[in-house]
């Protein structure tokens, strides 16, 4: 059968483990008759100390407990403090509801009071599960009694922690759009972090123009020269690079230059080389990626080193390419995540233009050597197309040695 009623689940308790109200009394030190009007319903509301005192001696689960004391308690402190001990057991989340929600409805004080206390208090909870349900509860009832600041305020906290999840980019982003409705209700420091978290996830499941789009606006509201702007500004650059539209690319290159943060010199030197690669524009991309190979960090060096092999190889420069190669230790010996599946294909196709030079100066030994290390880099990461076509090109170099 149900227990109704606060005092009904201690009464229960109490006989079901044969104790008297004497015994109690004597264990816990609170006088019967506290004891005897909380059982009997004469007191609806006991303090918090008694409340918690009783349930301890008896054994009863907390979650039994505070779910009865909050169908009849309406002081907001009293409410408050039931929530910090609900948090406390951790694993709960529909306890944490209840009580969240049980607070918000207290008609004790105003909605817009307890809902900016409680988004306050949420600010300080270090549990993200623990975080979304308050934030989640804080929008639900802001939709409803119709209060639109604390609509966008936990749209925007729940966008903050769900965005991070790698299983549901796609869907988060999606719903996190729900905010532009609410925008204008947001602070200007709120607006700039939306728009830019916003310009660097749409870039992340490759919608390159509504991370232009979101980056743009951002701009618009942020004068400071940020980090977080800086790297907003550097996403929008490569999705226009996505996009393959180099002009605006270097145009905002231009912008980009300015910022003072320790990346940006990098980055940018980078992308304006690839820039003239994609354009062809070969006299221009050479030197720069020569330049951005010694003054790139070292573990971005093979990215830089394979471009350049690149266009060598496509204009047979078989010297430069020899000078390249001469420099492999300090190319190779400095990536920051060498299992990675990028740095391993990055590794295997300098292997694969390795061996290519190689068999051309005449080197056959040596080209097998260095196209076998890449072939076993590719089949690390299960690169079958690059291993397919590495073992065709094998083939017919065997072939034309043979003849």
């Amino acid at each position: 059968m149900y227990i109704e009623t606060l005092g009904e689940l201690f009464r229960q308790y109490r006989k079901k483990q044969h104790i008297t109200m004497n015994e109690l009394q004597e264990k816990i030190g609170i006088n019967k008759g506290v004891i005897s009007k909380l059982e009997n319903g004469e007191t609806k509301r006991p303090e918090l100390k008694t409340m918690f005192t009783i349930s301890d001696a008896l054994h009863i689960p907390l979650h039994e407990v505070i779910y009865r004391y909050v169908e009849v308690e309406k002081r907001p402190t009293m409410l408050h403090e039931v929530l910090v001990k609900s948090i406390k057991l951790g694993n709960n989340m529909d306890l944490i509801k209840t009580v969240t929600l049980a607070y918000l409805s207290s008609d004790r004080h105003e909605t817009e009071d307890a809902l900016a206390t409680l988004y306050e208090f949420t600010s300080t909870i270090h549990t993200q599960e623990i975080q979304l349900v308050l934030y989640n509860s804080i929008t639900e009832y802001a939709r409803l009694r119709g209060i639109p600041p604390f609509i966008a305020k936990g749209l925007l906290q729940i966008y903050f922690i769900t965005r991070l999840d790698l299983h549901t980019k796609e869907k988060t982003f999606d719903k996190a759009k729900e905010i532009l409705y609410y925008i204008d209700f947001l602070s200007h420091a709120e607006k700039i972090l939306f728009y830019f978290r916003m310009t660097l996830h749409a870039y992340g499941i490759k919608k390159y123009e509504q991370s232009i789009a979101f980056c743009k606006k951002g701009l618009l509201l942020e004068t400071e020269d940020t980090e977080l702007r800086a790297k907003a500004h550097g996403t929008l650059i490569n999705a226009y690079f996505e996009l393959q539209e180099y002009e605006e690319v270097e145009k905002h290159l231009n912008q980009f230059e300015h910022y003072k943060h320790d990346f940006i010199h990098e980055c940018a030197l980078y992308t304006r080389a690839i820039v003239k690669v994609k354009k062809k524009e070969y006299e221009i991309a050479i030197p720069l990626l020569e330049k951005t190979l010694n003054e790139i960090s070292k573990p971005q060096r093979l990215y830089v080193a394979n471009e350049l092999l690149t266009i060598y190889t496509e204009l047979h420069h078989q010297e430069a390419m020899q000078k390249l190669f001469s420099k492999e230790e300090a190319i190779l010996s400095f990536l920051e995540h060498p299992e990675a599946t990028n740095e391993q294909l990055n590794i295997g196709m300098y292997y694969e233009f390795k061996g290519n030079f190689q068999m051309n100066q005449g080197q056959i030994d040596e080209a097998m050597s260095s196209y076998t290390k890449s072939m076993e880099t590719y089949e690390k990461i299960n690169a079958t197309e690059e291993m397919n076509a590495l073992q065709y090109k094998i083939i017919l170099q065997t072939l034309c040695i043979n003849r």
